[in-house]
């Protein structure tokens, strides 16, 4: 498929001004509404007449939430064809009714969500798990299973002898970063070992007194949000990356990870199994003492450390390099086509 076969527009919530949008077209539909940080819905007049206006052939839209409804009845209503990529297991689950002051905002996005997946053209998963669970619970079966994927990176450079575990994600109650911190607090003993933190904090009461934690600990650097590339870099000079969320789908950071030679080991995100049947890392099924075992065992175990580094560059390159993406533009295609 030639490169300039699509006209492609990028619609976000929020789009850095200064951002050089080079070979596409960006839009900004987010609300300013002050409870809008509570739902999608907020965005949705503006996206269904961002969408108007754009008359598109396709949409591929990602991240399970109101987006997904909007976008489906769009295509339903004019004609064109949407493909949802699922990207959290979370959202082919039904919502668990949890008490809170939230709580109509969060039905509200589920069921906008779940018209979405129940009228998109096309579902595309990455799992066989996901593809299990939207067959049990939306009667729908997926056009494909597609992995994420990445750009195949050059070997990295010859890494440090202090022993580099890294973190990285948004700090926030679902990705659990005090547990990291809990862990490098029991391993900070270790002279040749360091603990470095990545991510956008929040500045919530919560994120607030997360950065006083972390900044009283002593044992772990945080650097706060760093761009995509830094964070690669970063990566290309760790030994370990810690995945400590309650769940994901197939979280990015591992794939970045892997291709740059970093085994995981994770506390309860393991899609498919891949860190067993492939060898890329170390599961801990939910258990914390695990963790900080798996971890220290990979510290101080240089032969398994390495040998699991290079299972798990060549599974990257295998199983999520940029011949996955071939996959998506080709339902796109079809459906343009037509």
């Amino acid at each position: 498929m030639e490169s300039n076969a699509f006209e492609i527009h990028y619609i976000a919530r929020s789009v850095d001004p200064g951002f050089d949008a080079r070979g596409y077209h960006l839009h900004c539909v987010g609300s300013k509404h002050a409870f809008a940080r509570h739902s999608h819905l907020f965005d949705a007049r503006k996206l269904y007449s961002t969408l108007k206006s754009i008359s598109p052939d396709s949409i591929y839209q990602r991240v399970g939430c109101a987006y997904t409804g909007i976008a489906a009845l769009y295509a339903k209503k004019n004609g064109c064809s949407m493909l949802w990529h699922v990207a959290s297991d979370q959202d082919l689950k039904p919502l668990q009714f949890k008490l809170s002051k939230n709580i109509a905002f969060r039905h509200l996005e589920k069921k906008a969500l779940e018209y979405g997946v129940k009228h998109a053209t096309n579902i595309v998963v990455q799992t066989r798990q996901q593809k299990k669970l939207l067959e049990q619970n939306y009667g729908r079966t997926p056009s494909g299973i597609v992995a994420n994927f990445h750009p195949a990176p050059p070997l990295p450079p010859p890494k440090d002898s202090q022993i580099h575990v890294v973190w990285v994600a948004n700090l926030k109650p679902l990705k659990q970063p005090r547990l990291f911190m809990k862990m490098a607090e029991r391993l900070h003993h270790h002279t040749k070992s360091r603990f470095t933190m990545i991510g956008r904090n929040s500045n919530w009461r919560w994120g607030r007194e997360l950065q006083k934690e972390i900044s009283e600990t002593g044992c772990v650097d945080y650097i706060g949000e760093q761009p995509f590339d830094k964070v690669n870099e970063i990566l290309a000079q760790a030994h370990i990356l810690v995945n400590t969320s309650q769940y994901e789908g197939f979280p990015n950071t591992f794939i970045q990870a892997w291709m740059r030679e970093v085994p995981v080991v994770s506390l309860n995100a393991n899609p498919d199994n891949v860190l067993d049947r492939h060898g890329v890392g170390l599961a801990c099924h939910g258990d914390f003492e695990q963790l900080v075992k798996n971890v220290n065992l990979l510290i101080e175990n240089r032969e398994l450390r390495t040998s699991l580094a290079r299972n798990a560059r060549s599974y990257a390159l295998e199983y999520h390099s940029n011949n996955n993406g071939k996959q998506l533009v080709q339902l796109l295609a079809e459906k343009t086509e037509r």
